[in-house]
């Protein structure tokens, strides 16, 4: 048994019952953690700083656990929590509206349901995080496949009162809930800072169907958002949440590791770069736009990092397509000293000589042999 382990089970002993305890046959304190019982609680901090970065560490509970020994961690340190929700972890809706709220709680917290679980009782449980502990800062929620029957509403975000979320990231699976994580963005906005969208698309056979439900539109009129991101190979961005990243004057980094409207992208790159979006530091791209010259040449008070991948929606051919000389030095000419530019290059050596004051890096070989693998994965 590791410390954390034992001073958790100290206190699930100690809290036990007379009966409980009467049981035992007269097994004392002593014998059951040995000098655990008596260890200062600074000690026992250096002791498990000693073996572990607490900053690090996630402590992995049920729903149940969570919510009895949650202050056991905070205590040592430890405030960040990954939550298995099982099917008969099922929440009273009425016992919502008289939750005790606890401030104490600022750290971060991931929810992640079992296959069984149903939609309603998933958005209960969030609501129940986000309700006892409204100093939350970070929230992550993973969920499962849940049935695509139609979700039953809750109201239970609308009775929340302003919490103090910062971090906030989705892995959606379920379009059926799309309506709950509007509402949960809207009361969320005036403290979001970062943003992270995975929303993987329902496939019927091999057609991927492209979701263009927007999310966006719950923190439009956000003035702190500072990061954007959005992964996985399914998630698809559309025209609608494109349209809206210039209302984020604050933004510095946004991240599209997914499939997007790139037209919609090429039009909204050209008309506020270097205007609301003047403030970008970092921009990924895993597709290229029509036109990259166009959309990112010129100045840049901000942007220390662009990363481009691969030059089209879907690569046709075994044929890299390689920026040329002429293009990658418009798009670092006016850029900052240290910009920092990676994508495949046609001269890669000539480059470096020509931009002294950028940091280029080559990808080619790296997506040849990751297009060689594709080709031929045996």
């Amino acid at each position: 048994m590791s410390i954390l382990e034992a001073y958790i089970e100290r206190d699930r002993y100690l809290g036990s019952s007379e009966e409980e305890e009467s049981e035992g046959e007269g097994e004392s304190d002593d014998e059951y953690l040995g000098s655990i019982d008596y260890m200062d609680l600074n000690l026992l901090k250096q002791q498990v700083k000693e073996f572990m970065n607490l900053d690090q560490c996630q402590a992995g509970e049920d729903l149940d656990d969570f919510i009895r020994y949650h202050h056991q961690f905070l205590k040592i340190g430890v405030n960040r929590f990954r939550i298995k929700v099982w099917k008969y972890q099922q929440i009273d809706a009425e016992k919502l509206s008289k939750i005790n709220s606890d401030s104490s709680m600022r750290g971060s917290v991931t929810i992640q349901p079992s296959s069984q679980i149903t939609n309603v009782y998933f958005i209960q449980i969030v609501s129940y995080i986000i309700k006892t502990f409204p100093n939350l800062q970070r929230l992550c929620l993973i969920e499962e496949k849940f049935s695509q029957d139609t979700l039953k509403a809750e109201n239970t975000i609308d009775e929340l009162k302003p919490f103090s979320l910062r971090y906030l990231q989705l892995k959606l699976k379920n379009n059926q809930n799309i309506q709950f994580y509007k509402q949960l963005l809207e009361k969320a906005a005036p403290t979001l800072k970062s943003l992270a969208i995975q929303n993987k698309d329902w496939q019927s056979g091999k057609d991927i169907h492209p979701n263009t439900v927007s999310t966006l539109t719950a923190i439009e009129s956000s003035s702190i958002l500072t990061e954007l991101i959005f992964t996985h190979k399914e998630t698809y961005i559309g025209v609608e949440d494109i349209s809206l990243l210039g209302n984020f004057r604050n933004l510095q980094q946004l991240h599209f590791d997914c499939k997007f409207d790139i037209n919609a992208l090429q039009l909204i790159l050209e008309r506020e770069f270097m205007s609301n979006l003047s403030n970008l530091t970092s921009l990924y791209l895993k597709l290229q736009l029509p036109d990259m010259v166009k959309a990112l040449s010129g100045p840049h008070k901000s942007l220390m990092s662009l990363t481009c991948i691969q030059r089209t929606q879907v690569q046709t051919t075994r044929k890299i397509q390689q920026f040329s000389l002429e293009e990658a030095m418009a798009i670092v000419e006016g850029k900052k000293y240290g910009f920092k530019f990676k994508a495949p290059f046609y001269r890669p050596r000539e480059l470096i000589k020509r931009c002294p004051t950028a940091i280029t890096i080559d990808i080619s070989e790296e997506l040849k042999k990751k297009l060689k693998r594709i080709m031929h994965p045996y």
